[in-house]
């Protein structure tokens, strides 16, 4: 047998793959919906990632060789073949062209929704197909990981928000300030892409290569704007020079301003001891620093000093941050910007990356407007933090529920009525409004449930995609740029 990644069927967790003969008799259509019901850090969820999946999976169709794969692969798994729904998947393919007899509606990506409201639902379009509308739910439930990471990381960059607000004079400022480090963290490139993507609707700054690939090929990103990072150096650089740290720091100056037209340079300070580099080392390059910031062209055109350990047992990254602050203070100066706050001389700053989650990050701008000084004096970075430490499916209560299925042309809601109220679900198909600004739910089971519109919208139907949105879009409703 051949092996195809990219198989749809495949996308099913094993145990669907018979389900087909376990429905009741009769049935002719399969209505679900999706909901995340609960989150312990943010009151809203950012609905984001059904239009990838769809796109990924759903587009691609079924073929004569899928099905053939699905079929043999089963008598492996179950030790019978026969468990393998081979009549229903036949049918797609040679009944439907091999798309996929679906309908798949959900509320415009990037929207902000409360527990329990319904973002999206899944039916088939042609009757007798209703389990291949029970198919895609496990596929629809990866959806919990790029929302849950679209909505921690707005929350991450609202704290920073409100800190430039308060302390800056720089307006949008904060749209750059927290830089996404991940790739190396996730656990596979395919996850890199989908969180880096979700952190890139609240920030520029990313290091995720793959979020670029992502976020272009299925969003249509704009790649002028979609995302930005800064030349670095890293430890195999700086080991390389031995202890002579000032030699490395002019080299790549050097380096850098022969190569290119400037802009950001981060460089990694605590090669031989953090201490005595911003204190010695550093002002010792005052001059060449300063050099390096006339003479480029680029707007921000400055080095930026990254430390990548504690100075001492104890240490907190925002008590470092500080230090490094004040300790180029002293030899580059700063001024006092129209809020009142010190901002250090445009040559020089710091970046954090180490390590760091939302509570570490808001403590970094908390202690640097304690003691006057700008949000914008530093960066901060994250990469397991961002996009994977302390996320799961459960921690967002993802769940896509059948609520009304039809037989032999009669419509019924059905629901789940378990003693755990937490997981009782609503029964009927479902309609979104808005009531008083917040998106709300109404069944079909509500006397005035035909009166309304619902604002969920056609994403895919029979192969064919629908009310497709460029990245851009779903940043602007995202609002906090």
């Amino acid at each position: 047998m051949e092996i195809n990644l990219n198989n749809p069927i495949f996308t099913l967790d094993q145990y669907k793959w018979d389900h087909a003969p376990l429905y009741k008799d009769g049935l002719d259509f399969n209505y679900a919906h999706g909901i995340f019901r609960n989150m312990s850090f943010a009151d809203r969820f950012i609905v984001f990632g059904v239009m990838y999946q769809t796109k990924r999976w759903l587009m691609r169709g079924v073929t004569q060789a899928d099905v053939d794969e699905a079929r043999e692969a089963a008598s492996f798994t179950f030790d019978d073949e026969e468990c393998f729904n081979h009549e229903m998947w036949q049918r797609v393919v040679d009944e439907c062209g091999g798309k996929f007899p679906l309908e798949i509606t959900c509320l415009p990506e990037g929207s902000a929704v409360k527990p329990k409201v319904c973002y999206m639902d899944i039916t088939n379009t042609k009757k007798g197909f209703a389990p291949v509308a029970s198919s895609v739910e496990t596929l629809y439930q990866h959806v919990w990981y790029t929302s849950i990471i679209a909505t921690h990381t707005r929350q991450i960059v609202e704290d920073i928000k409100s800190f430039t607000d308060e302390t800056s004079d720089i307006h949008g400022i904060h749209s750059v300030l927290l830089a996404d480090f991940g790739q190396r963290s996730a656990t596979c490139m395919e996850q890199a892409g989908l969180g880096g993507m979700a952190i890139l609707l609240s920030t520029m700054s990313s290091d995720t290569s793959m979020a670029f690939l992502y976020a272009t090929k299925y969003y249509n990103a704009n790649k002028n704007t979609l995302m930005k990072s800064v030349r670095a150096n890293e430890h195999s650089v700086t080991t390389g020079f031995g202890r002579d740290d000032k030699g490395c720091i002019l080299d790549g100056i050097k380096k850098i301003k022969k190569k290119s037209k400037g802009g950001i340079y981060s460089f990694v300070s605590d090669t031989n001891g953090i201490i005595n580099f911003m204190e010695n080392v550093v002002p010792q390059c005052k001059a060449e620093i300063l050099d390096f910031h006339e003479t480029g062209t680029r707007a921000l055109n400055k080095i930026v000093f990254r430390p990548d350990s504690d100075r001492y047992e104890g240490d907190t990254p925002a008590e470092q941050v500080l230090w490094i602050v004040e300790t180029l203070d002293k030899t580059f100066g700063h001024t006092v910007n129209n809020k009142g706050y010190k901002v250090l001389h445009p040559a020089v700053g710091c970046i954090y990356g180490d390590s760091l989650d939302r509570k570490k990050i808001r403590a970094i701008y908390q202690l640097l407007k304690d003691n006057k000084w700008s949000a914008e004096n530093t960066l901060v970075g994250s990469g397991g933090g961002l996009m994977q430490k302390g996320f799961d499916r459960d921690e967002i209560g993802s769940a896509i529920k059948a609520s009304e299925q039809t037989f032999d042309g009669v419509v019924t809601p059905i629901k789940k009525n378990t003693l755990d109220e937490f997981k009782r679900s609503k029964g009927g198909r479902m309609k979104v409004i808005k009531v008083d600004g917040e998106f709300v739910n109404i069944t079909s089971e509500d006397p005035d449930f035909d009166t309304h519109e619902d604002l969920k919208v056609v994403f895919f139907r029979d192969g064919e995609i629908f009310n497709e949105e460029c990245f851009e879009t779903i940043r602007e409703r995202m609002d906090i740029w």
